[in-house]
């Protein structure tokens, strides 16, 4: 009896506390996307401990939620989904989501939303020749696998980019999101695959498990939310430099340096540059430059710097008749991409083109007003 009161216990507590993060993430920023991420994910994780209530191997303690099983099954499959959009939109600086990411979250959701009407609640009590393997896999199956992928791409973009972050907040974030994610992957999306075919009793402690893990992730969000007054407000928030006469003395030195190297001796040119390297070459700490390009120049990435004067560049070279004949690949080596591909991809997000569609309006345009300059219309 104390060991089903306990674990009933944890399962309100870890409740409430979600309910109350979720919340307060809200009301500070109701209208901002991450914000509302975040709360889609709290109340995924409730609608989720609530589920598990059912199986409580405590009669005193369950709660029958058929009548309310498909509402329940949509929210609390959303949560890695949504998990995983919070990533993206934390550590990558892209202002859409990857349409692709978001077509295969959306079938997910579906395939969770239609498995009342093919797989009752608990599979492990299901004979899969009576339902079929196909069904069993579409929507018993495949729905938590795909759970388990979005983790892992939830990873790759916390983990993507890190050494080229300059937002020094963000980059402590990074570190928490891996242990939690890691935690999160072994306790959650895993689990479920054992508990499909486990019995009452090896359901039930894993149930127990999952919970009291899932309290203490909570607790330590919670405090490390507290610790960074409230990251969600700290990553979105801009970056406002100020006028130009206010900056400090004690970066003006490295400014004039970095300017010197990085500008005029044109160093953004070199193929695979990194942060190190740059820091190397303007002999000052890696730390320190963070700090520069961030708070000195206004950048979040590294990546985004590079992209601005690579960009500008190719932009002279692609307006330029003269090199009309360079193949786009070649300015695009030129100005220090290893491949197209992302020099396409910088392109069209700062000039909203692509490179050939610029080169093409540009040279059309100069054209237009030389014929105007020869031949100016008359009042």
């Amino acid at each position: 009896m104390f060991t089903a009161l306990s674990y009933f216990a944890a399962q309100i507590v870890t409740i409430t506390a979600l309910a109350l993060m979720g919340l307060s993430f809200l009301i500070s920023q109701p209208k901002h996307i991450n914000a509302r991420l975040f709360a889609v994910i709290c109340l995924s994780t409730i609608t989720y401990i609530i589920a598990t209530m059912q199986y409580h191997s405590n009669p005193e303690f369950r709660i029958d939620l058929s009548a309310y099983w498909l509402p329940i099954q949509i929210i609390m499959n959303t949560g890695a989904g949504c998990l995983m959009l919070l990533c993206y939109s934390l550590f990558q600086d892209s202002k859409k989501f990857p349409l692709s990411v978001v077509g295969i979250f959306t079938l997910q959701v579906l395939l969770s939303a239609l498995r009342p009407l093919f797989v009752s609640n608990d599979l492990s009590e299901i004979d899969i020749e009576s339902i079929g393997s196909f069904n069993y896999f579409l929507f018993g199956s495949l729905p938590i696998l795909l759970q388990s992928l979005f983790a892992v791409i939830a990873g790759y973009w916390v983990l993507k980019g890190w050494q080229a972050d300059v937002v020094e907040s963000r980059r402590l974030l990074r570190r928490f999101f891996v242990g939690f994610l890691l935690a999160l992957f072994f306790l959650g999306t895993v689990s479920e695959l054992f508990v499909m075919n486990a019995d009452e009793q090896q359901k039930m402690l894993i149930s127990v498990y999952k919970t009291y893990g899932s309290m203490v992730l909570v607790f330590i969000a919670a405090l490390l939310s507290l610790r960074f007054e409230s990251f969600i407000e700290k990553v979105a928030q801009t970056i406002d430099l100020g006028d130009e006469d206010n900056i400090s003395a004690k970066m003006a030195a490295d400014l004039e340096v970095f300017f010197r190297i990085f500008a005029d001796q044109k160093t953004y040119l070199q193929p695979g540059l990194s942060i190190a390297d740059l820091a190397k070459k303007l002999a000052i700490p890696q730390y320190k430059l963070r700090h520069l390009v961030n708070k000195e120049l206004g950048y979040r990435n590294f990546n985004a710097l590079l992209n601005q004067y690579r960009i500008k560049d190719a932009c002279g070279q692609l307006s330029n008749p003269d090199e009309n004949k360079l193949p786009v690949l070649s300015i695009a080596l030129g100005v220090g991409y290893q491949s197209i591909a992302p020099f396409n991809q910088a392109f069209r997000e700062l000039k909203g083109l692509t490179p050939t569609q610029y080169r093409n309006q540009s040279q059309t345009a100069e054209f237009s007003d030389m014929q105007e300059s020869q031949h100016p219309s008359g009042r």
